[in-house]
């Protein structure tokens, strides 16, 4: 008896690609559960639309002040600290950025389900702060030895995407061992870090921005988060898809 068609061409039978739809679908449910569920991604998400809202109604030089007041540039760290540091993770300078908020979504939807709310915030809060500053003082230092020029002090620089970084390094431990992990692993890095890794001058690929230089520590800093031992308990179970 001869082999059907689709396995001669070596293409999926029809009851393989229905059950891989209806695990792709059911992992769709799981997903806008466990997104529905989280205060932290709703809330968080929904300040930085109602932000970038707001600043396209009054537009025009207003707009530019809060971007400018809002930056964590030397300047503003110096005379406002707190405020610019509160500020720059809710703000965003381009609407190209609004495109990272449905990662933003997921990444802490699942962060809420699998390590708490707390546990969130507080990760959240040392990837913003922490990637920030780091960058802060590498700009100051560069400053001081001549390789930048003094008006780099009045940069803009917002953005959740720190914050997310750090987060997104965090959820490493809720992957599972081995292949997952390791490509979940490799994503982030190409992701977050690629601009620094292609960036030597020897390579002459990529002009690396302190943005990037932030983006890296705060993964790493995920990373290192993630390696704590109140990190390494064993996923629960997801909730039911149904």
């Amino acid at each position: 008896m001869s082999a059907p068609l689709g396995r001669t061409a070596g293409l999926p039978t029809w009851r393989q690609v229905t059950r891989q739809a209806r695990a792709v679908s059911a992992m769709e449910r799981v997903v806008h559960r466990l997104v529905m569920r989280s205060d932290v991604a709703l809330g968080y998400a929904g300040i930085v639309v109602a932000v970038f809202m707001y600043m396209e109604v009054i537009g025009g030089a207003t707009a530019e002040s809060i971007v400018a007041q809002a930056s964590t540039n030397l300047i503003n760290l110096r005379t406002h600290p707190f405020e610019a540091l509160a500020l720059s993770a809710f703000v965003i300078s381009e609407p190209a950025e609004l495109l990272l908020l449905p990662v933003l979504v997921v990444t802490y939807a699942f962060a809420q389900y699998y390590f708490g709310r707390a546990a969130v915030l507080v990760s959240i809060l040392i990837g913003h702060l922490l990637a920030t500053l780091c960058v802060a003082v590498t700009v100051l230092t560069s400053i001081f030895h001549g390789v930048l020029q003094p008006n780099v002090s009045q940069a803009t620089d917002v953005g959740f995407s720190y914050g997310l970084a750090c987060v997104s390094g965090l959820l490493a431990v809720a992957v599972p061992r081995g292949r997952w992990r390791r490509l979940y692993v490799a994503a982030l890095i190409g992701m977050w870090s690629l601009p620094i890794l292609l960036g030597p001058p020897w390579l002459h690929i990529t002009s690396p921005t302190f943005t990037d230089l932030g983006h890296t520590l705060a993964l790493l800093t995920g990373f290192g988060l993630s390696s704590l031992p109140g990190c390494r308990s064993s996923p629960v179970p997801c909730p039911d898809a149904d």
